[in-house]
């Protein structure tokens, strides 16, 4: 990188800036400092377009909304002084400061991927640069994992890049104009460049509109590689014995049973829901996802159906039910195994929640989901809460998401409602 002459100018207090300070407007730098500014390009038609020094950043003296955008101002504003060096680095910054909002590392990319496309963190950081509102010295850009905690993200400021500017410009020479943005996403400088924040401070230095949910989600996924490291997840044919509160994980023991998750509330957990739980071992379609601990306690788990039908499909898929976990950072790894075994999983891990997530395309999937059960001649005395697939047709000889299945004559068909925690069902018929 090269060091370049600047033409440097002050602020005179001409009638432009009067006019612009009785309007309210912006001004380039506020008017009771001794900044000066470098110009970054001169053009008549245009104006003067000028940035701060690296220096006068380090000091919080500019008004940070006026270096955002291409912004000319009337030659009439400025008294010229004369020349500074200064590297061209810093020329560099502010000319592609735009593009720069845009820039993020691959692997926090990755984790970005991950999100569902309604979360609005993936918005964050996929938005467009034009879109991002720079409104104070902390505006982060340049995003990336943290080296040392990679579950908080690495960002880079003005004041930040301007000392690294004016410090270590021997550090700087390598830096081209062609790649700079390789070099700023650089794991090496990255490390005494950036800054770092949890995900919650980072939306809040941007002043990004975001609830605290999704900005949770996005933080779990941000620990999935710590998570994977102590915990690994398998199938298991027992679905009984992975419902009941004894094969939990001793996380949730030494916390007194606390509900800390969906898992710790899981209502068919207790010895006496036990018989309740025939129907899953009966069918053969049914199985469960399980995550354990290195002790083989389990810390979140999920019903498997192999092999069901949607209706009016040709080929069959295989369906992860809801995903009930300890502890809400358990959830990415196992939507994760999902998509890398070809799990259909729901879009919203709640009961009443039916849409599936297609786990090559990541599209959304609406559609009546028939599992085969074979109903016993004596059937069932009791029967589980089931969550997603909580219609049960005996005499069609399947279970789905779906209240509006017909029969195929002119009768009436037997509809069974399996929605309480004391085993207990609701029987009802639809008809043709």
């Amino acid at each position: 990188m090269s060091i370049v002459n600047y033409n440097v100018v002050e602020l005179v207090d001409s009638p432009v800036i009067k006019k612009m300070r009785y309007y309210g407007k912006h001004l380039p730098v506020p008017t009771d400092t001794d900044c000066r500014l470098l110009v970054l390009d001169h053009c008549l038609q245009k104006g003067v377009r000028v940035i701060p020094t690296p220096q006068d950043v380090q000091r919080n003296k500019i008004s940070w909304l006026g270096f955002q955008n291409e912004t000319y101002y009337p030659e009439s504003m400025f008294k010229w002084v004369g020349e500074v060096e200064h590297p061209e680095l810093w020329g560099l910054v502010f000319e592609h400061f735009e593009q720069m909002q845009d820039w993020i590392t691959d692997d926090l990319q990755q984790k970005v991927d991950l999100m569902s496309d309604s979360n609005r963190m993936k918005y964050f950081f996929n938005r467009q640069p034009s879109t991002r509102f720079v409104w104070s010295d902390k505006h982060p850009f340049v995003y990336g994992i943290a080296a040392s905690n990679a579950e908080k993200i690495s960002y880079m400021t003005i004041p930040k890049l301007s000392s690294f500017v004016l410090h270590q410009a021997l550090a700087v020479d390598h830096i081209h104009e062609g790649n700079m943005k390789q070099e700023l996403l650089d794991p090496a400088l990255r490390r005494s460049l950036c800054m770092m924040a949890s995900a919650f401070k980072l939306v809040q230095l941007d002043d990004f509109a975001i609830s605290n949910h999704e900005v949770e989600l996005f933080a779990n996924i941000l620990a999935m590689d710590n998570i994977a490291e102590s915990y690994y997840i398998e199938i298991e044919d027992d679905v009984k014995k992975y419902m009941h509160a004894s094969s939990y994980s001793q996380e949730w023991h030494e916390h007194g049973g606390d509900y800390t998750g969906t898992l710790g509330a899981g209502c068919m957990r207790y010895d006496r829901c036990q018989p309740f739980l025939d129907i899953y071992e009966d069918c053969e379609h049914c199985k469960i996802l399980v995550m354990k601990d290195q002790d083989g306690g389990i810390v979140a788990r999920a019903l498997l159906w192999q092999n069901v039908n949607v209706h009016r499909r040709v080929n069959t898929i295989n369906i992860m039910d809801r995903v009930y976990t300890l502890r809400n950072a358990y959830e990415p790894l196992m939507i994760q195994w999902a998509k890398d075994n070809g799990y259909h999983y729901k879009k919203l891990q709640s009961y009443n929640s039916a849409v599936l997530i297609n786990p090559t395309t990541g599209k959304e999937m609406r559609g009546q989901v028939r599992i085969p059960i074979e109903w016993p001649e004596d059937g069932y005395n009791k029967l589980p809460y089931i969550d997603t697939y909580a219609h049960i047709y005996p005499e069609l000889g399947f279970m789905s998401n779906s209240a509006r299945v017909r029969p195929i004559d002119t009768a009436s068909i037997r509809r069974i409602n399996p929605r309480s925690t004391d085993g207990y069902y609701r029987e009802t018929r639809n008809y043709a």
